[in-house]
Parts: C-alpha cells; structure tokens; sequence
C-alpha cells in the first residue's frame, strides 16, 4: 500500500512540475532561451539597467545601436525587454522571443546600488553615450579620448558610475547638463583650461546675430567628421558657415534638443578649436 502512495505521489509530483515550468513562460510567447547567435543575428553587447530605465548597446549589422525597452531594429528583429543580464528580442518571422544573455568577461565589483552598468568591452564613447542616454545628460568628448573599457559596475548616481568607469587617462566634467571628456593631457593646454575657456563664452551671444542658431536641434555622431557636422549645424540654425577645405577630425556628440549655438560651441572648445 505504502508504496502505491508513493507511486501515486511521484505521479503527481512529476505532473505538477509538467504543469509549472511552461508557465513560467507563459509571459513569452514560443519562449527559448540562449542559443548560439548566427551572425545576422543581434549581439548584445552592454545594459544599463535599473527597475525605471534601461537602455542597452546593440551591435547589429554593422551598427552600433543605443536601444531601449519596445524598440523595433528592423521588420524582423524587436526588443521586448532589457534585464539586468540579458536581453529579450522578437523575432517576426519566427513569431516567438528569444532571450541572449550577455557573457561578460567579468562580474561588477559591487553588489549594492540602484543601477548596473554590464557588459562586454566597448569603446570608451559608447560607454559615455549609454550613460548619458540613461541619465538623461548630453555628452561631447575631445577627439583624442580612445580606449575601451569593460562595464562591470553597480552604482547609485551618474557620477559614481561615470568616474569609477573613466581610464586613468581621461578626465571628465558634468557641467549643468552636459559632460565634458578630456584627455588628461590636451596638447597645450591643460584640460580645466580648455573647460574654463568655454565657460567663458556666452553662446547666445551668436544667436542675437543668427538667430537659427537659437533652435533647438539633435546631433548624434560617433567619430563623423567635422566638416559633416558643421554642415547639419549650418542646416538646421539656418546660417552658412564657412570652414578650411583642410579641417579635419572626428567628432564626438551626444544633443538632443539643445540649441544649435550650444552644440557649436561646445564641439568646437572642446576640441581646441
């Protein structure tokens, strides 16, 4: 008798468990969890998490893209959601979700904090423009900050996460709502010097003479050249703006909905121009 019971118990046991773990997935539908990625597929590559804001570096196709939670790549590929490890796609064609997780090369230092920064290594500006995204700051840097660094960091603020991340070789400034990145070392000058002398100018003072440069515009560049650059700020503030044919650097900014005097004068001082 005693072991029919027990028969009976395992039955039941077994039929419970058959029952519970597929709907632990009921929230996805057609769940599967990490495969090996073929390569069209999204590589996630960093997170930025927290319980009321996320945002994530996605490498896909040949592009670096800063996403967020309900963000559609293309026809085929979506993001339904950004954990602190991993993230979930949407496959259209396939009609299911797909979880990655990311295997980073090494664990945050700290177990405490409200945000966490994890990820594999990226380039010194993706990590200042997810920042910057999650926080909600805008970003310029000087175009000789190189380098990667490796998100392996729990904090509770922008700075801490900011200045714990920076290289030794680089210096940083959050002045009102934008950051400042430097070389340690500019040629010439010292870095604060460089900050001081932008503080300086007034850039509204151009807007009296141009006032397009009064509006409010977007910029996102990741190495673009300045000449480019110049040209969007010359469409977008309405006003011609002329430049040597042989003026020629990388320009790294993060703005959105910043005056075009402000984003002008702040990629040009930053750089030592």
């Amino acid at each position: 008798m005693s072991r029919q019971i027990k028969t009976i118990l395992i039955l039941i046991f077994s039929i419970a468990v058959f029952i519970a773990v597929p709907a632990c997935f009921a929230q996805y539908d057609n769940f599967r969890l990490i495969e090996p990625r073929k390569g069209d597929e999204p590589q996630p590559r960093a997170i930025l998490w927290s319980h009321d804001k996320s945002v994530a570096l996605v490498h896909y196709r040949d592009e670096h893209i800063i996403a967020i939670n309900d963000v559609r790549l293309d026809k085929e590929w979506r993001i339904k959601e950004l954990k602190r490890e991993s993230i979930v796609f949407g496959r259209t064609s396939e009609k299911r979700y797909i979880e990655y997780y990311i295997d980073p090369t090494k664990r945050p230092q700290k177990s405490y904090g409200t945000w966490s920064f994890y990820g594999l290594p990226i380039t010194l500006w993706e990590m200042i423009q997810l920042l910057t995204d999650g926080f909600g700051y805008n970003a310029v840097m000087h175009n000789l900050c190189t380098g990667a660094v490796v998100p392996k960091h729990n904090g509770s603020n922008f700075k801490e996460l900011l200045y714990n991340m920076l290289p030794q070789y680089t210096s940083a400034r959050l002045d009102g709502d934008t950051v400042y990145v430097f070389p340690t070392n500019p040629p010439n000058e010292k870095w604060v010097d460089v900050l001081n002398r932008k503080r300086k100018f007034n850039h509204k003072a151009l807007s009296i003479r141009f006032p397009g440069l009064a509006n409010k515009g977007i910029i996102t560049s990741v190495g673009y050249d300045i000449q480019y650059i110049l040209r969007v700020i010359s469409l977008g503030g309405e006003v011609p703006i002329s430049f040597p044919k042989d003026l020629h650097f990388a320009v790294y900014a993060n703005f959105k909905k910043v005056p075009f005097s402000k984003i002008l004068c702040d990629i040009v001082y930053t750089n030592q121009c």
